[in-house]
């Protein structure tokens, strides 16, 4: 007889997959799920990097309930400023002490600038002024237009423009102690026909000495408004300027040229020494006198590129500011020469760097990691590359991954996206859409009932760019699609600015929801005490093996142990795009140094000071695309992840 060897059962082989740094990539809704690199994400939110590792992001602490909602936010001289119903206030958020500087002021978003040690505000066709210590409408310059006039006017010489800003200016004479009748320059508007001098009473220096109209000297006999001639009872002795009459005429035109703008900056080649503003709906720019905010010459302005659109927002890059547009962007330069009359002074110039990509968000536009970066409706978030027009990628855009389309919504369906606000904080570009709460359903898990939790979107959503982690790259040996791939972008939700007003002071970030200051703290996971629900999803894996099946055995998880956390998760495959909850959350008490801390809601007897793997087993079979969810929906209970492997086996080829 012939013994045949009998076969024995051979134990499968399984294999590993390590997702090493899950989340480092960010939110991805742009490709397909199961194109994503592993450590992208199809499906995230409230998340980030912080302290080198993956989890939930900060929460926000009130720091004051004010009685009226915040309009504006400033720092200056080392303070903050607040502008909330008919105040401004100067408030000190860690003693919560404040102090009224200014009121009335109008109930309407307006725009502090900071510049040769003022504060201003510009707000609803008022031009504020705080020294620190005192607060003021701004009193406008009084500039002498012309000296040496003759008193019958046929002769000056022109030294000052006229102030757009205010309605007073002065014409200096030389007496010549025979004419009682001295005629001042009246300025028109647009070549337009004067109509006189305004009621305003007129004011005379002669030899030193004041006088106003209507005083008890009598000096002043009469005042023709029509024509600008003022009688004397006496005749001014003679000599050379010693005659200075100030009169009034209004042009309320010009005035709201200048207290009608939105958008500032300072510049002036190598300083920052004249305030420039734009935004009133003509589409010029108007530039001060030389630090000074009460003087505007009548011709320090120019208008830039299509007349039909507005400027929208300024920024400064290497020597040039540049002006942003909705569909241009230029940059004005400046030199020092001799201009058409023969004339030496300073000259602003500008040249056109994008005939097609501007800004249409006006506050976004802030300096990140070296570059100006702003956002735009249609493409959403841009950064400057170049300054020079033939360099014809200069503008690129930088939010690819999470702009969103046909298959999802992004940042480009956010509504109300012109109103969006940004700022650079700690290595973010963070954008703030007011959105409104919907239906939709970013997460579901099972409670210990078994009963199936579904959470909503609360709104107030922020798109936030980690350009510490994930810098752009501007090489031109990189594809500009691959480059804006490899940006890092991260969702939140129940998060938002009102009004735009919002500030980093004292290396911390404040920003306004109504009536309530907030401030991000790195030491909360909550939202003023209210839930952040955070979820994490892996891509859809094939495992590197497309054309097989596989039994998908344990998932391990290397979780932080220092933050308090809870894990809800959920096994997704190409057969269950809703999945299968694990019945097993991972829990990770609390550990507390100070009883002054201790919480019994996060309490445990397990102390992890490091981080820690959890094991599940997921029997997970016979399936070709597998993929994890991690969500949590726990006031003050983190979501970290170092790290997460798969322990897998391959089944049998796809027929």
């Amino acid at each position: 007889m012939v013994w045949q060897k009998q076969k024995t059962h051979e134990p499968a082989q399984y294999k590993i997959l390590d997702i090493a740094e899950p989340g480092y990539g960010g939110l991805n809704i742009q490709d397909l799920d199961y194109t994503l690199p592993l450590n992208q994400s199809p499906k995230m939110l409230n998340m980030m990097l912080k302290n080198g590792v993956f989890g939930k992001r900060y929460g926000n602490s009130r720091v004051h309930y004010f009685g009226e909602n915040i309009l504006a936010m400033a720092e200056y001289a080392d303070e903050m400023y607040v502008h909330i119903g008919t105040k401004l206030i100067k408030y000190d958020p860690d003693a919560d002490v404040m102090e009224t500087i200014l009121e009335p002021v109008p109930v309407k978003k307006g725009t502090f600038i900071n510049y040769n040690k003022f504060l201003y505000y510009l707000c609803n066709n008022h031009f504020y002024q705080y020294d620190g210590t005192t607060g003021s409408e701004v009193e406008p310059y009084c500039p002498d237009v012309c000296i040496n006039r003759t008193p019958d006017g046929s002769h000056s010489d022109i030294i000052e423009d006229y102030n757009r800003l205010g309605a007073g200016y002065k014409n200096t004479f030389n007496g010549d102690g025979t004419s009682t009748q001295y005629t001042v320059m009246i300025p028109k508007e647009d070549d337009s026909d004067t109509r006189g001098l305004d009621s305003t009473h007129i004011k005379v220096e002669i030899d030193g000495v004041d006088y106003e109209e209507g005083d008890e000297s009598g000096k002043i006999v009469s005042v023709n408004r029509t024509r600008g001639i003022i009688t004397f009872n006496v005749a001014p002795s003679n000599g050379q300027n010693n005659v200075v009459i100030t009169a009034y005429k209004t042009f309320t035109k010009y005035e709201n040229s200048i207290k009608g703008c939105k958008y500032w900056a300072v510049y002036g080649g190598q300083n920052n020494s004249r305030l420039f503003v734009a935004g009133n709906g003509t589409s010029t720019y108007y530039f001060s006198d030389v630090f000074n905010a009460a003087y505007w010459p009548e011709t320090n302005y120019a208008v830039v590129g299509n007349s039909e659109k507005d400027i929208t927002g300024f920024g400064a890059q290497y020597n040039n500011l540049i002006v942003f547009k909705p569909t241009e962007i230029y940059a004005i330069g400046y030199q020092y020469g001799t201009d058409t009359t023969g004339e030496e002074k300073a000259m602003f110039f500008t040249t056109q760097i994008n005939v097609d990509i501007g800004c249409d968000m006006p506050e976004t536009i802030q300096f990140v990691d070296n570059r100006l970066t702003w956002g735009h409706t249609e493409y959403g978030i841009l950064t400057l590359c170049s300054t020079v027009i033939e360099d014809e990628r200069n503008v690129r855009v930088v939010s690819r991954n999470i702009n969103g389309g046909y298959r999802a919504n992004g940042l480009l369906s956010e509504p109300n996206l012109k109103d969006a606000k940004a700022i650079a904080f700690d290595g973010k570009y963070m954008v703030f859409c007011n959105t409104p709460a919907s239906s939709e359903v970013v997460c579901s898990y099972e409670d210990d009932d078994g009963n199936t939790v579904n959470i909503t979107d609360k709104g107030g959503h922020a798109y936030v760019w980690d350009y510490t982690n994930a810098p752009y790259s501007s090489s031109d040996r990189i594809n500009v699609d691959t480059a804006a791939k490899n940006t890092a972008w991260f969702l939140w939700n129940n998060i938002w600015v009102t009004n735009g007003a919002c500030m980093v002071f004292g290396r911390k970030f404040y920003h306004a929801q109504n009536n309530r200051l907030l401030i991000f703290d790195n030491s909360v996971m909550d939202e003023d005490r209210e839930v952040i629900t955070s979820v994490y999803q892996t891509p859809l894996m094939d495992f590197g093996a497309y054309h097989m099946l596989k039994t998908v055995k344990k998932a391990f998880f290397e979780i932080r142990g220092d933050t308090p956390g809870i894990h809800h998760i959920r096994y997704i495959t190409d057969e269950d795009s809703d999945g299968e909850q694990d019945p097993e959350n991972i829990v990770v008490p609390q550990t507390h140094s100070l009883w002054g801390q201790f919480s019994w809601r996060t309490f445990g007897w397990l102390i992890v000071n490091f981080a820690k793997t959890f094991a599940r087993k997921c029997s997970v079979k016979k399936i070709m695309l597998f993929a994890i969810q991690l969500s949590n929906n726990e006031v003050a209970r983190d979501m970290s992840i170092s790290g997460i492997r798969c322990e897998y086996t391959l089944v049998k080829e796809i027929k």
